[in-house]
């Protein structure tokens, strides 16, 4: 009564579920007594339709958005995240507001009322930071043809430029990647002597083919990649914008420059792999390495999206 609630999201867990809590009973009570928009959210695996966790957290906000939707559309992006906030100093930010006001750029996890929720129905354009909210996304796209583009950290030059060019097309604008592109080289080059005798290994997700050869290709050796997997079951098509790291055609490459390089899968790795290969390990890069190669500097990169150069110029920083 306090905060007087336009829209309520009940969160139910496997336990509720399982105890085969009345829930939907109360709801339908609530809506009827007070007026407000209730929707359910269930937690964990445990319901009867099966479906994904990220679908059903998608169909919660559809509902939302669907009661109270805005005609008219508005100069305003949508940034759709798992919760980090933008930096304000962040390149992305600069280069969005060169084309959008302070207020009108709008971040998904910054949502504070039902207000702001309805207010996303009047975007131009959703970025999708991190590979979260796909589902959404898709569904905007369905109900409100808002188009959207998905924002992953790049690390070879090839990758970073046809990213960028993705973005500054949608937003059309433009944005100078000459002197960063100079500033890698440069750093790689003065860094890759020093670590002619080191042992490096990768393991960043999606992109570690993408990140070994890119630091193969500036004189850095590799020596291990360590992946979880490479490609997802999942209908990525149906999102305007968005591509699987051509993870593929790197390791193709990785492959065929004959270096002595292993490939290792995460759920593959025992103890007599990490107590002998792995063990000789210098310099792991990748968040949570240090389980693996024991003996190494780890290098755990920073949560978040990093746009342009950003993403490599922080593993070299972290190498020097």
């Amino acid at each position: 009564h306090e905060c007087d609630p336009r829209g309520i999201i009940l969160n139910i867990t496997c336990i509720d579920t399982l105890a085969a809590n009345d829930f939907d009973s109360i709801i339908r009570r609530a809506k009827k007594k007070y007026g407000v928009i209730v929707q359910v959210y269930h937690r964990g695996p445990v319901i009867s339709n099966r479906e994904a966790a990220g679908a059903r957290f998608s169909d919660i906000f559809m509902k939302l958005m669907e009661e109270c939707e805005i005609k008219n559309k508005e100069k305003q992006v949508n940034i759709i995240s798992r919760g980090e906030l933008l930096d304000r100093s962040s390149q992305l930010y600069q280069l969005l507001h060169q084309v959008y006001d302070e207020k009108n750029i709008r971040e998904f996890s910054q949502i504070q009322n039902q207000e702001d929720l309805n207010q996303m129905t009047a975007a131009e354009l959703n970025l999708l930071v991190g590979g979260f909210g796909i589902s959404l996304a898709r569904e905007m796209t369905k109900s409100w043809g808002i188009p959207s583009v998905s924002l992953s950290t790049c690390f070879h030059p090839d990758e970073i430029k046809k990213s960028v060019e993705k973005l500054t097309n949608q937003l059309k604008t433009t944005w100078n990647l000459e002197e960063e592109h100079r500033n890698f080289l440069e750093k790689a080059a003065k860094l890759a002597p020093k670590l002619k005798d080191k042992k490096i290994a990768i393991g960043v997700g999606m992109r570690s083919l993408e990140l070994a050869w890119t630091l193969q290709s500036v004189g850095i050796s590799v020596q291990a990649v360590l992946v979880g997997f490479l490609l997802m079951n999942y209908p990525f098509s149906e999102i305007p914008g968005f591509e699987l790291p051509p993870e593929k055609e790197y390791g193709k490459k990785l492959l065929s420059s004959g270096n002595d390089l292993d490939f290792y899968l995460l759920d593959n790795i025992t103890f007599k792999l990490r107590s002998q290969e792995l063990s000789k390990i210098d310099i792991a890069i990748g968040q949570g390495l240090g389980a693996y190669c024991r003996r190494a500097k780890v290098i755990s990169l920073r949560d978040g999206y990093k746009f342009g150069y950003e993403g490599i110029l922080e593993v070299l920083e972290g190498l020097v």
